[in-house]
C-alpha cells in the first residue's frame, strides 16, 4: 500500500518496481503532477498496481489493515533529474500504518528513519532502491508470523510515543530540562 500525495519526491516509482508479479500495490492518493502520474501509469502497466485515487478519512483503517505493508519510498533525487533537500517532514503515514498494526517500509530520508526501528515495526530502506523495498516485501510475505509481530511492535511503538499524552509528557520533560 501507498497512501500519499502523488509527486516526484514521493518516490512512487520505486514502490511499483519492488511489486512482485504475486503482489498488488494499491496507491491511494491525490495527483499533483501530471507528467509524474503519466509516468506511473505506464510503468504499472502489466502488474498488479491499482490507482485508487483519493481514499476518505474513514476507509484509511480499513486499507492499511488490510495490506502486508505500507511502503513510504521516499527521495531526495526525484524522477526527471531533481532534487529535494526535505522530502518527509514527519511521515504521518508511516505512524497511521503503525496505528492499524501494519508494519512500514520507508526510505532513510528525511525524519522517516526515527520513526521505524529497521527490523522490528518494520524496514529503513536506501531511498531510490526499488530492489531493498522488494526483499523486505518479500520477507513480510514469506513469514507471517514475523509480520504479525512487527505490527504488533508498530502499534505498542505509537502508542508508547505519538499519542497526544506522551507527546506532553515528552514536551513537558523537555522544558522542565
Amino acid at each position: 500500500l501507498y497512501v500519499g500525495r502523488i509527486m516526484r519526491h514521493k518516490g512512487i516509482e520505486y514502490a511499483i518496481d519492488a511489486v512482485d508479479r504475486d503482489m498488488r500495490l494499491i496507491v491511494a492518493g491525490v495527483n499533483y503532477n501530471e507528467a509524474y502520474d503519466r509516468m506511473l501509469r505506464a510503468r504499472a502497466l502489466g502488474s498488479a498496481v491499482e490507482f485508487a485515487g483519493r481514499v476518505d478519512d474513514a476507509a484509511l483503517p480499513s486499507l492499511y489493515g488490510r495490506a502486508l505493508a505500507t511502503v513510504v519510498p521516499s527521495v531526495y533525487r526525484t524522477w526527471g533529474g531533481g532534487e529535494t533537500v526535505v522530502p518527509e517532514l514527519l511521515g504521518l503515514v508511516a505512524l497511521e500504518s503503525m496505528a492499524c498494526a501494519t508494519p512500514v517500509i520507508v526510505s532513510s530520508v528525511g525524519s522517516l528513519p526515527e520513526l521505524v526501528e529497521d527490523g522490528v515495526t518494520g524496514f529503513v530502506v536506501p531511498p531510490n532502491d526499488a530492489g531493498a523495498i522488494r526483499a523486505a516485501l518479500r520477507l513480510l510475505r514469506d513469514d507471517p508470523a514475523r509480520r504479525a509481530e512487527m505490527g504488533r511492535r508498530a502499534r505498542a511503538s505509537i502508542l508508547a510515543r505519538f499519542t497526544w499524552e506522551a507527546t506532553a509528557r515528552r514536551c513537558f520533560e523537555a522544558y522542565a530540562a
